[in-house]
């Protein structure tokens, strides 16, 4: 991954039958080059998109990133709630308090790597479980 490094990987419990998931993490770019995610992919879903919520005339917009998301050199970008996220769609089964679900990043520069998303409580709004 050379100057990239991803940390502070989550995602919230789900109720049976949800048809999302959602996933934050920062991506450090430590580099001198501007690298992008172009792609997520995972076993705990059918597809997993790389999703932006804007807010657009005092109104929140979500849309899919299908260029993926920019990562500045130098620059730390966060997905979390409310910003950038991802969307696992169509869990292969719940998220459930406690487990791990893994994704493979594949980045334009810094190639593929597996992060370990830890499972929060439903109603978690950061990282460490709050």
């Amino acid at each position: 991954m050379g100057a990239l490094r991803v940390a502070d990987a989550w995602s919230r419990a789900t109720p049976p039958g949800a048809g999302v998931a959602v996933g934050f993490m920062r991506v450090i770019n430590a580099g001198k080059r501007d690298d992008r995610l172009l792609e997520v992919s995972s076993d705990a879903a059918e597809r997993v998109e790389i999703h932006e919520v804007r807010h657009e005339g005092g109104v929140m917009r979500m849309r899919q990133l299908r260029d993926g998301l920019p990562l500045p050199a130098g620059a730390t970008v966060k997905l979390q709630p409310g910003g950038y996220h991802l969307m696992f769609i169509a869990p292969t089964r719940p998220f459930k308090q406690g487990d791990t679900v893994s994704a493979r990043l594949r980045f334009e520069h810094a190639g593929s790597t597996t992060v370990h998303f830890q499972v929060r409580a439903l109603g978690a709004t950061t990282h460490d479980g709050r």
